[in-house]
């Protein structure tokens, strides 16, 4: 800030020096000249907030039109996001009424069929088991009269020898 005594004395501006002569002033009052530049830094002050404000709405303005076209984006997918939410979940119930009348005919089909393929299965593996277990008593039956008969044609053999070397 400058002293007083550096300030230039000029010219008042023009509604100072209306104010002034309102108010009855003596232009030969010593606190003019500080009161002259007062004003001058005052106008200037509300010019240059003038202008920063002008530049602060520009820039305001650009981000509210901005943010308006992402906000109606938004709106719009929101929407769009329900509607599409809405139609899965008809999807979904749609899906479940057809599979309902669709396949349960054709699944209560095969669940029969793998129950009488079961019974059948289990019949069968009952003979094969019957089966099985009448060719062992056969063997076993088969191998003793083979042991049997070994025997009793051994046993003769031996005898005649026996008989031969006596």
């Amino acid at each position: 800030m400058k002293a007083p005594e550096e300030l230039k004395i000029g010219p008042l501006p023009d509604d100072l020096q209306l104010l002034l002569h309102e108010l009855k002033v003596p232009a030969s009052d010593p606190i003019l000249p500080l009161l002259g530049w007062l004003w001058t830094q005052t106008n200037q002050t509300t010019v240059t907030i003038a202008d920063a404000r002008m530049a602060f709405m520009a820039a305001l303005d650009t981000r509210l039109e901005k943010m308006t076209t992402s906000t109606e984006l938004l709106s719009r997918v929101s929407h769009q996001m329900t509607q599409a939410k809405t139609a899965m979940d008809t999807l979904q119930i749609e899906v479940g009424k057809r599979v309902q009348t669709e396949l349960k005919g054709p699944i209560e089909v095969s669940v029969t069929s793998c129950r009488s393929l079961a019974v059948v299965l289990e019949r069968l593996l009952h003979q094969t088991t019957e089966v099985l277990a009448h060719a062992r008593r056969r063997q076993m039956f088969a191998t003793l009269v083979a042991g049997f008969l070994t025997g009793v044609l051994t046993g003769l053999c031996l005898s005649s020898l026996g008989f031969l070397h006596r």
